[in-house]
């Protein structure tokens, strides 16, 4: 929305934009991440233009900010009379506490998240089962190498707006990550659309590299080429969710309530109880669930 009402300065688009974002921000730790991605754009576009705009760029972004803050209105009442809730669970997870709590640097955290957040991209997901990509990359097999392609080459000519706004889109989107305990897919989900993007602007030059050779009469095996790799990607992920996924024992484990209510029962103790879980309870959840109520629990 944001870059179409950049383009076409229609206040329309910069509306769109500003709700949008508004209500991204009522969603997972992520959505926080929207605010720095749309300041992000608007101070790059700026920049590009020299510091020069007319009155329908300033007019468009006072109607970003209004809608945003119309849509956020809500959400920021409620956190003007709690103001640790919203920051809780992002501060539970953040990178600060993790290194702190295992005597770690922030760089050793931050490197090892880039390095997961890498694997996951292309290689595999080693997160929980219930995010449905585990042992299986964000972007599958078939259309992953076009992603790093299109990546270097908006490196390579990094100078160029599209490219610029869309790297700064994608380092920004998966910052939410990076500076967590670790990677997971709705920690990252911000950076899948430039993700994405970054493969259709390959193609994109690919396909004008194609038009201005002497192929250019033969469009038709210039469409074949991307149409064989989306067909063999709609088949890996097909593939992956219906006989992988949905049929994945720890895929049903991870949505019972079996958290909960153990849970449930270390809540009934008294204060002061050492709790003794079984391995298979061992998941971060129960132990935060279990201890919400009573700190003074200790649980092993």
């Amino acid at each position: 929305f944001l870059w179409q009402g950049l383009h076409t300065r229609r206040v329309l688009w910069f509306v769109a934009a500003g709700l949008a974002t508004g209500l991204t921000l009522y969603g997972y730790t992520s959505g926080k991440m929207a605010v720095f991605i749309a300041l992000g754009f608007l101070g790059l576009w700026f920049l590009f233009n020299r510091g020069f705009a007319d009155r329908s760029f300033y007019r468009g972004v006072a109607m970003f900010v209004l809608a945003a803050a119309i849509a956020f209105a809500p959400l920021g009442t409620f956190i003007a009379k709690n103001p640790n809730a919203y920051l809780w669970r992002t501060n539970e997870v953040s990178i600060w506490r993790n290194a702190a709590n295992n005597h770690l640097g922030i760089l050793d955290v931050y490197g090892r998240n880039a390095r997961l957040q890498a694997e996951m991209l292309v290689y595999r997901d080693a997160s929980a089962p219930r995010y449905g990509t585990s042992n299986t990359p964000w972007i599958d097999f078939a259309i992953a190498p076009f992603f790093v392609l299109g990546l270097a080459y908006s490196l390579l000519h990094w100078r160029r707006r599209e490219n610029l706004l869309l790297l700064s889109w994608l380092f920004l989107g998966l910052q939410t990550a990076l500076l967590s305990d670790g990677p997971t897919p709705p920690r990252a989900v911000a950076a899948i659309a430039p993700a994405f993007l970054l493969i259709g602007g390959f193609w994109d030059r690919a396909g004008q590299a194609w038009m201005a050779s002497a192929w250019r009469a033969r469009w038709k095996y210039a469409l074949a080429v991307p149409a064989l790799f989306l067909a063999a990607s709609a088949y890996v992920n097909v593939g992956t969710y219906f006989n992988h996924y949905v049929y994945d024992p720890l895929t049903l484990w991870a949505y019972q309530d079996t958290d909960w209510n153990v849970s449930a029962a270390v809540n009934t103790l008294g204060k002061d109880y050492e709790v003794y879980l079984s391995p298979a309870f061992s998941d971060s959840e129960v132990v935060r669930f279990a201890t919400a109520l009573n700190p003074g629990f200790k649980v092993f």
